[in-house]
């Protein structure tokens, strides 16, 4: 089969899981998945019924809930009901969230929400953000006037005057690059950096809000460039000729190459792959990172024989 044919089958196969996952959780109010969540009274008690990571269904009572003033709030996750209400006390998922001003309560989305006085992550008080500054981003990151937070937790050193969230849990401010809250020592300009991908979309409809279902589709995602140099994964392409700098198959592809030389950007760092001819350089499956060129065969940026492609299945006869 050839790279073409083995890129559109991924493709699709992608496309048909995500699709199966989101209609899924649309239906989660007649059978819970992992994406839901389900208030339901019984016995004069009232209960909370939800599964973790596709498993078992579990239950829990919801401790001190008032019935006849108990309020399941608009969903933010479709197929899930994740917050509620009472007289008394705000909950998620089933728990009390602890100090919460009922009469200002507000659900963000399923991660945040708010009243008068304090900003909660998953039912948990944030106790130094600013309700009143509030700014919910994409992926998880928020900030306030002073700080700026990753689920839930301060990123100490964000300037959350310059940060924005770029796409696929990347960030930046104008001292560094995050990736899911971490920073990436690597990024030689934070303020020239920019992803390649397609950045990461929003769709917003009676739900709330969730990521677009093709985020995963762009394989350009993960690679961003500065001024200087190219990154993979937030890890500098060392060596690489800048101007000359191109990706094969697309960016399907862990293999790179300028004028020079051919580079396998794997984990820990991206390396020179020894002895590739640049000019022959192709890919045999990019999903398998194996390649060839005018002289021999390549498997993860190293350098096979022709028996070991046979016998792993990257050739046939």
């Amino acid at each position: 089969m050839s790279t073409k044919k083995l890129v559109g089958n991924l493709v699709l196969e992608t496309i048909i899981q995500r699709m199966i996952k989101f209609f899924a959780c649309i239906l989660g109010g007649v059978a819970l998945t992992a994406c839901t969540g389900e208030y339901k009274e019984e016995n004069n008690k009232m209960y909370y019924s939800y599964r973790n990571d596709w498993g078992p269904v579990s239950k829990r009572e919801v401790e001190g809930a008032d019935l006849k003033s108990f309020k399941i709030l608009k969903s933010v996750f479709p197929g899930g009901k994740l917050y509620a209400v009472d007289k008394n006390q705000a909950y998620w998922r089933g728990l009390v969230i602890e100090n919460a001003d009922v009469n200002t309560f507000k659900v963000i989305n399923e991660y945040y929400s708010v009243d008068s006085k304090r900003i909660f992550w998953e039912g948990k008080i944030l106790s130094t953000a600013d309700p009143k500054t509030l700014k919910v981003l994409i992926n998880e990151y928020a900030l306030d006037s002073d700080s700026v937070y990753f689920q839930g937790n301060v990123l100490s050193g964000a300037d959350s005057k310059t940060f924005t969230a770029i796409g696929h849990y990347y960030a930046k401010d104008k001292n560094a690059v995050y990736d899911q809250g971490r920073v990436l020592d690597e990024i030689s300009d934070p303020s020239t950096f920019r992803l390649l991908g397609k950045p990461d979309k929003e769709i917003k409809s009676w739900f709330g809000f969730i990521r677009a279902l093709d985020e995963d589709m762009d394989h350009m995602i993960d690679w961003g460039c500065d001024k200087s140099y190219y990154y993979r994964e937030g890890r500098k392409i060392d060596g690489a000729d800048y101007s000359t700098f191109t990706f094969l198959d697309n960016g399907c592809t862990l293999y790179v190459k300028d004028k020079f030389h051919v580079f396998y950007c794997g984990r820990p760092q991206s390396f020179i792959v020894e002895g590739a001819d640049v000019a022959t350089f192709q890919i045999i499956n990019s999903f398998r990172n194996s390649a060839k060129d005018k002289n021999s065969y390549y498997h993860e940026g190293k350098k096979v024989s022709y028996s070991y492609m046979l016998e792993e299945g990257l050739i046939k006869k």
